[in-house]
């Protein structure tokens, strides 16, 4: 799998490991296929730093009058001058080693996941993944696109329930 990414959106990876977990269930190998591109990283940090941006305290990035909240991003030519470029990181994801590393298995059910910072900032990786899996457990007939609504929901629930007002 390759992955390519620009801004603060996140891809994750979901393989169900049958019978792993300490229950005797069914658990998911879970992991990021793609790392947001924001000041967190050192090396994005020191290309804003190096350009003619400015960081400010909550990591966002300005050029001006202008912010935003990732080091890369696309169509965004005036950040171009703040040092954010529209250059994804691509990541590569070999799934049949990760799926035989953990079993002689030939075949496995997997997700993928992808969502903005809105879902990502307040729900972790694997937070994310169960909450969505109990969603559709919870009913045959729940489509894909009611269990992601759901998954929304929860998310701004916790946005607006959970989080400082400075941030929200």
């Amino acid at each position: 799998i390759y992955a390519g990414n620009v801004g603060d959106s996140r891809a994750i990876i979901a393989i169900d490991i049958a019978n792993v977990d300490e229950d005797g269930g069914d658990a998911a190998l879970v992991m990021a296929l793609s790392t947001e591109t924001t000041t967190a990283i050192e090396d994005e940090r020191k290309r804003i730093q190096s350009g003619e941006g400015r960081i400010d305290g909550s990591g966002n990035v300005w050029y001006g009058p202008v912010g935003i909240a990732s080091t890369r991003a696309l169509g965004d030519s005036v950040m171009s001058r703040a040092g954010v470029i529209p250059t994804p990181q691509v990541t590569t994801f070999d799934l049949i080693q990760e799926v035989t590393k953990e079993g002689n298995r030939s075949s496995c059910d997997c997700r993928v996941l992808i969502g903005s910072d809105g879902i990502f900032d307040v729900l972790g990786n694997e937070e994310a993944n169960e909450l969505l899996c109990n969603i559709m457990k919870t009913s045959d007939r729940l489509s894909l696109e009611a269990g992601c609504n759901m998954l929304v929901q929860e998310a701004r629930r916790k946005w607006q329930n959970e989080l400082p007002v400075e941030v929200r």
